[in-house]
C-alpha cells in the first residue's frame, strides 16, 4: 500500500516538474491565464507594500525598536514570496487543460495551499507576541494591520484550496 501511494507520489512530482521544466525551457509564459478567482496579485502587493513601509521604519529606530520593525520587514517579505510561488503554481495549474493530470496535480495544489495558509496562520500568531516589543505607535499599529492581512490571506488559501476543480 505504502509503495502505491509512493509511486502516485512521484508520478504527481514527475507531471508538475515536466510542466514546470517545458514552460522554464520555452521561456515562454504560461499559456493560461490564472482564473480571477485564483489571482494573489492584489496579496502580494499588500506585502510588498509592507515590507517597504517596514524598511523606511527602521531607518529611524534603533535596539529593540529596530529588531522589531527587522522582524516585520522579514516577515511582510516571506509572506510575499510564498505568494509569489503560489501564483505560479496556481498558473501552472490552471494551464492544465489534460482532465487526468488536472486531477493528478490537483491535490499537490491543495497540499501548498494549505502548508502555506498554515505557515501564514502560524507566523500572525507569532506576530502577535512580538508586537509587545514595538513602542512606536505607528509601527505597532502598521503590525497589527499586518496581522489581520495574514489571517484574511489564510482564509482566502483557504477558499481557492476549497474552490479548485
Amino acid at each position: 500500500m505504502a509503495k502505491m501511494k509512493t509511486k502516485s507520489t512521484l508520478r504527481r512530482l514527475r507531471i508538475l516538474l515536466t510542466l514546470v521544466l517545458g514552460i522554464v525551457l520555452t521561456g515562454s509564459p504560461l499559456a493560461g491565464e490564472t482564473s480571477a478567482k485564483h489571482d494573489l496579485s492584489a496579496e502580494i502587493k499588500t506585502f510588498d507594500s509592507y515590507t517597504k513601509d517596514f524598511h523606511a521604519a527602521l531607518q529611524s529606530v534603533h535596539g529593540e525598536e529596530f529588531e522589531s520593525a527587522n522582524y516585520l520587514q522579514e516577515l511582510s517579505a516571506k509572506v510575499s514570496e510564498r505568494l509569489t510561488s503560489l501564483k505560479y503554481t496556481l498558473k501552472i495549474y490552471d494551464s492544465i487543460s489534460c482532465k487526468s493530470d488536472r486531477e493528478t496535480v490537483k491535490a499537490l495544489v491543495k497540499d501548498q495551499l494549505a502548508m502555506n495558509a498554515y505557515l501564514i496562520n502560524s507566523d500572525a500568531d507569532t506576530l502577535l507576541g512580538m508586537l509587545a516589543f514595538v513602542k512606536v505607535p505607528a509601527t505597532a499599529q502598521m503590525g497589527l494591520k499586518l496581522k489581520d492581512d495574514m489571517r484574511a490571506t489564510k482564509e482566502r488559501l483557504d477558499s481557492i484550496a476549497a474552490s479548485l476543480d
